[in-house]
Parts: C-alpha cells; structure tokens; sequence
C-alpha cells in the first residue's frame, strides 16, 4: 500500500466519529423535529386576535393587552414557549409552562412601551409550530395581536 493510500485510509477511521448519527430511513434525525399527530397536539388559543390601542404619555406602561386561553384537548402534554415571528414590543406572562390533556394556560399579553410604532405579529405558543408557519392557516396554540400606537 501507497503512503497516499495509507493516509486516505486512516483520514477515514479517524473522521468516521465526527460523522452525525442517523436514524432508520424514513425517521427523523432528531426526536424534536418530529411534529405531533393531530391526536397529541390538539391546542387552541381564544382569542386567536387581540386588538389594542396606546396613547404616548397617557396610556399605562407596561399596558396589559389582553389575556390568551390555551386549551389542550390533546392525548399528550404540551410545553408552551411563547414567541413573537417578528419582533414587537411584546412580553408574556403564563401560569404554566405545561398544559397538561384537558387543562388549560393563560397567557397574559403586554405592550412594553418600547416603540411608538404600530404592528400587527404572530404570536406562536408551541415549540412545534416554528415548522408549521408555512401554513396559510393561523397554527395550534397562534394568535395575533395588532396594536394601534397613537403619539
């Protein structure tokens, strides 16, 4: 055996652990990119819309903007993690992180007072709806909120 040979072939046992482990064929890589059946993740958010208007100088900071209702009508527990797809001056409070089959969460919904601009976002409630956002359809557990911001 060649010396080039030799080098090829130990370049290759040595690479061999940095290669990433993969599943069987047709699973996920990773457990945590698979999405729920439709029977483990039955969530909905009432309301789906909230609407608010702040007067500069007049209305209270932080201004609660309303209060969302997560229901799980699922068969498994779900964690929420409430994030906004685009940024807003938005911040959230909920009474659990985990909504347990047939509980519910609130989340409260504040404006923080941190732009004078007026938005209308998304908000995702559920760690597995950043891969569902393609849908023309508001996902599970979503809202929006537009906030009018009046100087």
């Amino acid at each position: 055996m060649t010396n080039l040979k030799k080098a090829l072939a130990l370049l290759a046992v040595l690479s061999l652990p940095l290669l990433p482990a993969c599943g069987k064929p047709g699973e996920p890589d990773n457990p945590e990119d698979e999405l729920p059946t439709s029977e483990e993740l039955n969530i909905s958010a009432e309301p789906t819309f909230l609407e608010f208007r702040h007067v500069v100088g007049q209305s209270p900071c932080p201004q609660l903007v309303g209060r969302i209702t997560l229901r799980n009508r699922g068969t498994s527990p779900v964690t929420t993690d409430v994030r906004v797809r685009l940024t807003a001056p938005l911040s959230f409070t909920a009474s659990s992180p985990t909504v347990q089959p047939g509980g519910t969460v609130t989340i409260d919904v504040f404006f923080t007072c941190t732009s004078q601009q007026s938005f209308l976002v998304t908000v995702d409630t559920l760690r597995e709806n950043p891969a569902q956002q393609a849908r023309d359809t508001l996902p599970a557990g979503s809202f929006n909120v537009s906030g009018i911001i009046v100087r």
